[in-house]
């Protein structure tokens, strides 16, 4: 499968927007294909470990787990389809926001 199929199919599982922030875009130009676990840890390109982030949230996020937690990403991807995105997806925020809280308050 190609990128442009790849890209067709996670629009279909999960619409025309970007993952990260959930903003609908035009076109799928917009949005540029997103590791959840990047291939650097292990991540794999099956559908369930790709979103659809858009262009410029894709440079801030690169090599990175949404969410800076590895294991919401791997709690998400293994639950599978959309549900397990969601679950991924929130956990990590939530996750994510307190580490990065932790951080800021050392």
């Amino acid at each position: 499968m190609n990128s442009i199929e790849i890209k067709e199919k996670i629009i279909a599982r999960d619409g025309l927007k970007c993952s990260k922030t959930g903003k609908a875009v035009d076109s799928p130009d917009e949005l540029a294909i997103h590791h959840i676990v990047p291939k650097s840890n292990g991540g794999t390109d099956e559908l369930d470990n790709l979103i659809l982030v858009s262009r410029e949230d894709n440079a801030k996020i690169s090599n990175r787990v949404i969410g800076s937690t590895a294991g919401a990403a791997i709690l998400g991807a293994s639950l599978g389809g959309p549900f397990g995105m969601i679950i991924g997806g929130v956990l990590g925020a939530w996750l994510g926001k307190s580490v990065e809280e932790g951080e800021k308050n050392g």
